[in-house]
């Protein structure tokens, strides 16, 4: 479709700026506060800013939809949270549903903008939104934000002619309007009943003084400046871990759905550790557990879905659809994954801690695409068992059953896939798709 085309002349509002409030709030409210730089904060619409407080809000954005000339759904790593069919995008409720589907129902372009280090639409969508998937979309960068978002703007108003003369406001007023988009955000989404994920309370609004001078308070101003803060208010004051190695403090995150905890040691220096990663690390007893002290911040996988973090005593990794929560991994089970590519290859995310196998000598770590197994004398060494193998493996019993525990890593010649245990050998032939 093509922009042009969109609902120009009678347009109330031009832009309509859709985004989910647990996702990417921060890049929207960013993106309205330059597109109102670019062309006047009537054209552009963001429903926090722009609903008057105490106004029903449903028919008021259906037909700010309505009347707008083009829709920029906002879509950042956590757009598709979920489960499939448990999503919030799954239910026709869903508000980012409704203003996408609303759009489409009037004839408004609708163009996809991916921040947060998101590169593609995500495809795993309801099947009356799988037209995203092949819409062209618009990519900001965090590093390069606001030129991203000058490039846009130079987009709509090549396509949309009534933005085409739209003055510039002065740098004042740019500021202001950041100021606002930063400051209003929290009482204007309370009073919508939404979420709030953007606005970090001021220091005067916690119940509790920033914490001391020092590496954890460093550490905190800096997540703060971040775009995608998820650090709210301390809810305590800074403390010595109970082996006197380090320190640590205790915070809100944005949507109070979890903690989050900076943590700091003299070998580890400062980090936040929250949401599904921190909640694991919390319950295998923190510092004082088998991974010890952060020693990085959380990092985004190569999937872009997923995320990990690295410890003293190993990684902890988590996907929101494909690890059955967060779980560790460490030494041999870690270097043993580490031959089939990480997350990214065969034997996929870990789906389980380290647990005894059934003699209850050996240890094993299932993964989607089968399980990583040792034993101290029978296994010679850590080894992966993965996909067609791993079936017929499972089939005939596993480690107790009529092969026993593998002695070899799989070895593929060609199409062919051969793994030898202590009782046989298991062969796949992708070539004729059956065993030999």
């Amino acid at each position: 479709m093509d922009i042009a085309a969109g609902r120009t002349d009678d347009a109330e509002t031009l832009i309509f700026i859709s985004y989910r409030s647990n996702d990417a709030y921060t890049a929207a409210a960013f993106l309205h506060a330059e597109l109102s730089n670019r062309f006047g904060a009537e054209s552009v619409f963001l429903d926090y800013e722009d609903i008057p407080l105490g106004r029903d809000f449903a028919p008021e954005l259906l037909g700010r939809v309505r009347s707008c000339a083009v829709l920029l759904v906002v879509v950042g790593n956590r757009w598709l949270d979920g489960e499939v069919g448990q999503r919030p995008i799954d239910n026709p409720d869903d508000w980012v549903r409704r203003e996408i589907l609303e759009a489409l129902e009037h004839d408004i372009p609708v163009v996809p903008v991916l921040v947060e280090g998101v590169e593609a639409i995500p495809d795993r969508l309801p099947a009356e939104l799988a037209f995203l998937t092949d819409r062209q979309h618009f990519v900001v960068r965090h590093r390069s934000h606001r030129m991203g978002i000058g490039n846009l703007g130079d987009f709509l108003a090549r396509q949309i002619p009534r933005l085409r003369d739209r003055p510039r406001v002065t740098t004042r007023g740019k500021w202001r309007m950041l100021i606002r988009a930063a400051s209003v955000v929290v009482l204007a989404a309370a009073a919508l009943g939404l979420p709030t994920t953007f606005a970090i309370p001021a220091e005067q609004d916690c119940d509790q003084p920033q914490p001391a001078e020092g590496p954890i308070l460093d550490k905190y101003r800096e997540e703060r400046a971040g775009v995608d803060s998820t650090l709210g208010c301390p809810l305590e004051p800074v403390r010595a871990t109970a082996d006197g190695r380090g320190q640590f403090a205790v915070f809100e995150t944005t949507g109070r759905r979890y903690s989050a905890w900076i943590y700091w040691s003299q070998d580890t220096g400062a980090h936040v550790v929250f949401g599904e990663i921190g909640e694991k690390w919390v319950a295998l007893d923190s510092q004082a557990g088998q991974l010890g002290f952060p020693t990085s911040d959380e990092r985004r996988n190569r999937d872009l879905d997923g995320r990990r973090q690295e410890f003293q005593g190993g990684l902890l990794y988590w996907h929101p659809t494909r690890s059955k929560g967060a779980h560790p991994i460490s030494g041999e089970f870690f270097v043993a994954w580490g031959k089939t590519d990480y997350e990214m290859g065969a034997l996929g995310y870990p789906v389980s801690d380290v647990l005894s196998s059934s003699d209850g000598v050996g240890r094993y770590q299932d993964c989607t695409g089968g399980t990583i197994i040792s034993h101290p004398a029978r296994s010679k060494g850590t080894h992966a068992v993965m996909l067609k193998i791993y079936l017929k493996w499972q089939r005939h019993g596993g480690e107790a059953g009529d092969y026993g525990y593998p002695v070899a890593d799989e070895v593929r010649e060609g199409r062919v896939y051969r793994q030898v245990f202590e009782r046989g050998e298991i062969v796949w032939d992708d070539a004729i798709q059956d065993y030999r």
